[in-house]
């Protein structure tokens, strides 16, 4: 037994919880593209005041993730085709130039932390029954270690705001369940890059990885565009 009390972990502050119970709800597609979001109804949902529910919805405004309407008012973001691609070519050279340092500098905690969320990745690829939303969660987990695990701070500063952008967005690409498993090919190709330490690979298939995912995006149907804008 420890000879002195050890303090028990505090759970996350309200403000904290109340911001990653909306973001994720948001990036799960909980709240349409362009729904309202209403503090009040949001802070009865989540049996909070509504203090925390407007901290958060002003980081999340912040991040890209939510929107103020020019007569007042907050919206899930929605963005324009042309937004989107800029967003996404600017991923394809930033995260092809994370992966190529992560080959060269992810540790070998890094490198265990990816294997799992590879196994992961697998189990859910294997089953059909698998939940989209979970799914779409574990892949954007395993983009955002690889970027973690450049190792690269600079990098990684302009990186993490673009990361909220990226998921929004992810929630309408890996919808079909063809881009998720073209998805997870890619992704598994890419662990082998990184555990070989082939940096040029790496970089490669991380900017194919994103310019698949932006064809992805503009091959949608149009029933699936006119259900995004509703």
């Amino acid at each position: 037994m420890p000879k002195r009390l050890q303090a028990i972990a505090p759970a996350p502050p309200v403000r904290e919880a109340a911001y990653q119970r909306l973001k994720d709800t948001i990036l799960a597609g909980g709240f349409a593209a362009g729904g309202r979001l209403v503090e009040q109804d949001i802070a009865q949902r989540l049996r909070v005041s509504r203090t925390p529910v407007r901290d958060a919805l002003r980081r999340l405004e912040a991040e890209g993730i939510v929107q103020a309407l020019p007569k007042g008012g907050l919206v899930v973001r929605e963005y324009s085709d042309a937004e989107v691609e800029e967003i996404y070519r600017i991923r394809e050279a930033l995260e092809g130039l994370a992966a190529e340092y992560a080959a060269r500098n992810a540790t070998a905690r890094d490198l265990e932390r990816l294997e799992s969320l590879s196994v992961r990745l697998q189990r859910y690829a294997e089953n059909p029954e698998a939940d989209v939303n979970e799914t779409i969660a574990a892949h954007r987990n395993f983009s955002d270690a690889c970027i973690e695990a450049c190792r690269m701070p600079a990098l990684l500063r302009m990186l993490r705001p673009l990361l909220a952008q990226i998921a929004l967005i992810r929630s309408i690409t890996m919808r079909s369940a063809d881009r998720r498993a073209a998805a997870h090919q890619e992704h598994q190709e890419l662990f082998e890059a990184l555990k070989a330490r082939d940096g040029l690979r790496a970089a490669e298939l991380a900017r194919a990885h994103a310019r698949n995912a932006l064809q992805e995006y503009q091959n949608r149907q149009p029933t699936e565009v006119a259900e995004d804008g509703d």
